[in-house]
């Protein structure tokens, strides 16, 4: 059938005969000209609209136009409905996809619309599964849980419609539990997923959860699956708990399923094995985690303090920004003496943020310091924030993406203004690149897509003459790179395995410039390279504001290092300041 024809007859039978001159216009027709474009004009142009199909793998997507018309459509509510289902038969995929999309955010679907829905899905058009999922009933939400077993699946249309659902979309999930053989674990996976993302809408599946799992008809498994997703509830079923301690104590085979829902619901449970995991295997990602229980992750707060002695600078960072979600005040003066960080400004900076959300008032003398004499602009501004927000005069802004908001500090949004990079006087021990050429060395190169692992002789990027040979360091971008010491003889070790940008003596102090820039991220740190028997060992020393863009040391022997969050000048004895006209100017030798 023709779309011409499709939008013909279904206006007619959508709309009906115009009421006669004076009378009302009947419900979900369009009113009088002026207030909305009559709706027999708005389904006369779909067709224009909704555009010529596309090439095989190609996708048209919903432009302003699309979504203007769709928006209008909509606002005809289930008068507008009829011709659209009509739509979806048309051979044209474009007013097929478009209809459908109109169809998903439309009010007044109802259950005798269903079949046409499911008809319009089976050919492939996208989108019908939230119109599916709006229109609600039992049987259509079955039809998206069943799909959903068949085909498991996380963030998709069919996963969104159910969401959209909201507590009736639980209950749906619920409900296949009863089955008498058991649901997919991938299924579960997924129903897991879309209850945290309903949130407090899914709080009415609860009882209906603990009813499966208490009850002896389902299969065991099932009931199994039943209380993990009570335990993927989180906090919101800590009420239920002494029922799940029961149903332990009278069904072993479900002890395992207990446990792992309990921890996740009992908030000193879940803290304990975070600490747990903490002490054994800590990451950035287990923090994050952690610091999304908010107060609930209390309970872990010692393990935090403890990290604070990691080697790895980062951990140390990201677990005193846990420590301020988690309102771990016990460590407020443990951050109060953080301030006084001089190898690390993050450190500072999570510091002074932790303490402004504490709101104690004991840090304001401390902040007020940091605000006045460190020398990061950047923590200088944070400072005086968590100082507005301890006086109740600012707040902290919540970011919708929490692993964003968490990982915030490690891109400083401060820069130079009016950079200006000063002349460049290399000492006698760094190598120029016409000294490089002779020298390489061989690394293992790590297997990536495209390649598989090999062993290659690489040159070097810079270099440094040491008593015992060269420092030599590569850069090869998001591929790595390494810092390595090569004897006299040939002799390498690997020393550091990160970007290299430059190597310098400052003083007596070898220094390595590393850090990366890739896609929205930079970070950039400087090693301190110190002799250790026959080689040498990396250390880091001073944390950069960015990822390095440039290096070179100054008339005064200092070091200059342009970075994505700043530009900075870097002394013999680790002292930092932002490069400014005044801080360029050369200073006698100490």
């Amino acid at each position: 059938m023709s779309v011409a024809l499709i939008i013909a007859l279904s206006t007619t039978l959508a709309l009906g005969t115009a009421p006669a001159p004076g009378t009302a216009p009947a419900t979900g027709t369009a009113p009088a000209t002026g207030a909305r474009e009559p709706l027999a004009d708005l389904l006369e142009r779909f067709q224009d609209v909704a555009g010529p199909d596309e090439e095989e793998g190609e996708a048209s997507g919903i432009d302003k136009d699309k979504q203007a018309l769709a928006t209008a459509i909509q606002a005809y509510g289930a008068t507008a409905i009829p011709p659209l289902l009509a739509m979806l038969t048309s051979e044209k995929e474009t007013v097929r996809e478009l209809a459908a999309y109109t169809l998903s955010e439309i009010d007044g679907l109802t259950d005798d619309h269903l079949d046409a829905l499911i008809e319009g899905w089976e050919r492939g058009t996208g989108w019908i599964e939230r119109a599916v999922g709006r229109v609600g009933t039992p049987r259509a939400l079955s039809v998206l849980v069943e799909t959903l077993h068949e085909y498991p699946s996380s963030r998709n249309q069919l996963t969104g419609a159910l969401v959209m659902a909201g507590g009736k979309g639980a209950l749906a999930l619920v409900e296949s539990l009863r089955a008498a053989s058991p649901r997919k674990p991938a299924f579960v996976d997924s129903a897991c997923q879309i209850m945290r993302e309903m949130e407090q809408e899914a709080g009415a599946a609860i009882e209906p959860l603990l009813a499966v799992a208490e009850a002896a008809k389902p299969h065991i498994k099932n009931r199994g699956h039943a209380v993990r997703l009570v335990g993927c509830l989180g906090f919101m079923a800590q009420p239920v708990a002494p029922r799940l301690e029961q149903l332990r104590a009278k069904t072993p085979r479900l002890r395992n399923d207990i446990g792992a829902a309990l921890t996740n619901i009992v908030p000193e449970l879940k803290a304990a094995l975070f600490a747990q995991h903490l002490r054994t295997t800590p990451g950035i990602p287990l923090l994050r985690e952690l610091a999304a229980l908010r107060e609930n992750g209390r309970g872990a707060g010692a393990v935090l303090v403890e990290l604070q002695s990691h080697a790895n600078w980062e951990l140390r960072v990201a677990a005193v920004r846990a420590m301020g979600y988690l309102q771990y005040t016990e460590a407020t003066e443990l951050l109060i003496s953080l301030l006084e960080d001089t190898k690390d400004w993050r450190r500072v900076f999570v510091s002074v943020e932790a303490l402004g959300r504490f709101k104690e008032p004991r840090a304001i003398d401390p902040l007020e310091r940091v605000a006045k004499t460190h020398w990061y602009p950047y923590v200088r501004k944070a400072a005086l924030h968590a100082i507005q927000v301890i006086r109740g005069e600012a707040t902290y802004t919540e970011q919708t993406h929490f692993p964003s908001e968490f990982l915030a500090y490690r891109y400083s949004e401060y820069d130079t203004p009016d950079a200006v990079e000063p002349p460049f006087f290399p000492g006698s021990d760094e190598l120029s690149a016409e000294a490089l050429k002779p020298l390489s060395y061989t690394m293992k190169i790590p297997a990536r897509e495209d390649r598989r692992a090999s062993t290659q002789k690489l040159g070097a990027g810079c270099g440094l003459r040491v008593a015992n040979g060269y420092l030599l360091g590569s850069d090869r971008g998001e591929w790595g790179g390494e810092l390595v010491h090569q004897t006299a003889k040939g002799a390498t070790t690997v020393l550091l395995k990160e970007n290299i940008r430059s190597l310098h003596r400052i003083g007596d102090t070898l220094v390595a410039v590393a850090g990366l820039a890739h896609l929205s991220s930079h970070h950039g740190m400087l090693y301190r390279v110190i002799p250790k028997g026959d080689s040498y060992v990396a250390e880091p020393w001073r944390t950069l504001p960015g990822a390095p863009k440039v290096a070179g040391t100054m008339e005064d022997g200092r070091l200059f290092v342009s970075c994505a969050g700043g530009d900075i000048i870097v002394t013999a004895d680790g002292t930092l300041e932002m490069s400014t006209r005044e801080s360029r100017r050369a200073r006698p030798a100490k």
